[in-house]
């Protein structure tokens, strides 16, 4: 047996329920994807360990992205620095060096 379900009249495929285009639901605005494409290891790791603190802390004190990543200062700070760059975490001074996704 076939059921055919109607749509609401004026809804889109291209927007949720409530009106808000499904695009701006998948990926927040300020994530560019591209660069997820080229992150080495290293990259990943140090991302991974980012978010593994936040669970709980807002802003990851660099040591802890060290232990996490099991990474040595330089490297970790060096990318982190690349992720800086990359506006894939964002970076806390106050009152100490950390970091948050």
């Amino acid at each position: 047996r076939h059921v055919h379900v109607h749509s609401r009249s004026g809804a889109s495929p291209w927007t949720t329920a409530r009106g808000v285009p499904r695009s701006s639901c998948a990926m927040p605005s300020g994530l560019d994807a591209r660069h997820l494409r080229y992150m080495s290891r290293n990259d990943f790791r140090v991302l991974v360990a980012v978010e593994m603190g936040m669970r709980n802390h807002e802003f990851v004190p660099v040591p802890l992205v060290e232990h996490i990543a099991s990474l040595k200062r330089g490297g970790a700070y060096h990318v982190l620095r690349n992720l800086l760059q990359s506006k894939l975490v964002a970076h806390e001074s106050v009152p100490c060096d950390s970091y948050r996704l």
